[in-house]
C-alpha cells in the first residue's frame, strides 16, 4: 500500500473544502478544476483552482462541464489559490482537454481583455 499523498495537477477535478469565505465567494465542500501545474503544487504546496457548481446560470465567462462524474458549470471568475497541505483534497476525475482549454480562454478574457 502506498503512503504517498496525492498531489493535484493541471486538469484534475478535485473535491475540496473552500471554507472559510467572505461575501459572494464560492463556499463549502465542492469540486474544483485545477488550472496550475504539479510543479507549483510540489514546490510550494499551493494550487490555483476554479470552483465548479451544479447550478448552471449561463453567467458571463461560465464554462459548461459534462464529465463522467461532474456535470455543471466551471466558474473562472471565482479563481483562487488553495493550500493543498492543510485542506483535504480528493481526486475525482480528469477534465477533458477541451474543457480545460475553454476555462483557460475564459480566464484570459477576464484578465487580459
Amino acid at each position: 500500500m502506498s503512503t504517498a499523498k496525492y498531489i493535484p495537477d493541471r486538469g484534475d477535478i478535485i473535491w475540496i473544502n473552500l471554507n472559510p469565505v467572505i461575501g459572494h465567494e464560492q463556499s463549502g465542500h465542492r469540486p474544483v478544476l485545477v488550472v496550475s501545474n504539479i510543479v507549483m503544487a510540489k514546490a510550494i504546496g499551493l494550487a490555483i483552482v476554479v470552483p465548479i457548481t451544479s447550478k448552471v446560470k449561463n453567467m458571463p465567462f461560465e464554462v459548461l462541464i459534462n464529465g463522467k462524474t461532474i456535470k455543471g458549470a466551471v466558474l473562472p471568475f471565482q479563481l483562487r489559490t488553495v493550500d493543498i497541505k492543510v485542506r483535504e483534497v480528493r481526486y475525482i476525475e480528469k477534465a477533458s482537454r477541451d474543457t480545460l482549454e475553454l476555462v483557460c480562454d475564459s480566464l484570459n478574457n477576464i484578465i487580459n481583455k
